[in-house]
This record gives structure tokens, C-alpha cells and sequence, in this order.
């Protein structure tokens, strides 16, 4: 399962170890993190499936531990890009300063992760797929996300 992602991850150790994304605010960055994110659901849409897969199996116990502990180690490793966009937007103005860190990061994940996972449900579906613009509701999702964090 790791390895699905490892072109995610290694396109956000470019992307934050770029020169223009150490030049934008922290709200930008996070911005940045998350197009990343759903370029990536894009390119991939059943990785985000997957997940939908991996939780099932969990609540029927049909995953051993150390499966399932691979499934939480990727949520974690993509959670760990919010945290210093996060931080420098707080310190830049950019992101409201009385947001806490954890429950922002969760928040963060989530909800992109929940979005994702029901929008490759209808983009997978023929009938749904063609009656509705799934990247426009994550258009307004990643804009809702953003007037969240924004000062």
C-alpha cells in the first residue's frame, strides 16, 4: 500500500524543498500541500478507494495489525506536510493564530481524505461521473478549507 504513494511523497519533498514554495505564506503553502493532494487523487483515483477498502476491512477484522498499521503510518506521513505551513502561518499572519495544531492537522487530512474518497465514488461511477463535476466540488472544498484557516 506504501508504495501507491511514493510518488505523492515524493513530489511534496520537491515541491516544499522548492525555492518558490519557501517564498509563499503558510496559508499558501498548505494551499500547495493539498493541490498536490488532489492532483495526485486525479492521477490516482483508486488509491483513495483504497483507504475506503482498508477501513472496511478493519471494522469486519479482516486486516492484521501490522497491515493496518502501514495504513495509518501513510495517513500520518502525509499529515506531517500540514504541520510547518501551519506553524509559519500563524507566525506570517496568514492563518488564524487560536487554531490548534493537532486538531487542524486532523482536519485537514479528513476532510480532504473523506471528499476524496465519496468523489472517486462517483467518478468511478459512469452515470455519476457523467452527471457531475467532482473536481469542481474540490475546487470549492479546497476554498472552504482555505477561508477556514485564513486570518
Amino acid at each position: 500500500m506504501v508504495s501507491f504513494y511514493e510518488d505523492l511523497f515524493d513530489h511534496l519533498r520537491s515541491l516544499i524543498s522548492s525555492e518558490k514554495y519557501k517564498k509563499l505564506n503558510g496559508l499558501e503553502q498548505v494551499m500547495q500541500v493539498l493541490i498536490a493532494r488532489a492532483c495526485y487523487v486525479k492521477d490516482h483515483p483508486y488509491c483513495s478507494m483504497l483507504y475506503d477498502e482498508v477501513e472496511l476491512m478493519v471494522v469486519r477484522e479482516e486486516i492484521d495489525t501490522e497491515s493496518c498499521q502501514k495504513y495509518l503510518d501513510i495517513g500520518a506521513s502525509i499529515s506531517k506536510y500540514f504541520m510547518p505551513p501551519l506553524e509559519k502561518g500563524k507566525l506570517d499572519g496568514s492563518i488564524k493564530k487560536d487554531l490548534r495544531q493537532e486538531e487542524t492537522v486532523a482536519l485537514l487530512y479528513f476532510t480532504f481524505e473523506t471528499v476524496s474518497q465519496r468523489l472517486m465514488r462517483l467518478y468511478s461511477n459512469p452515470a455519476m461521473g457523467q452527471q457531475i463535476d467532482t473536481w469542481e466540488i474540490m475546487r470549492n472544498t479546497l476554498e472552504i478549507i482555505r477561508k477556514y484557516l485564513a486570518n
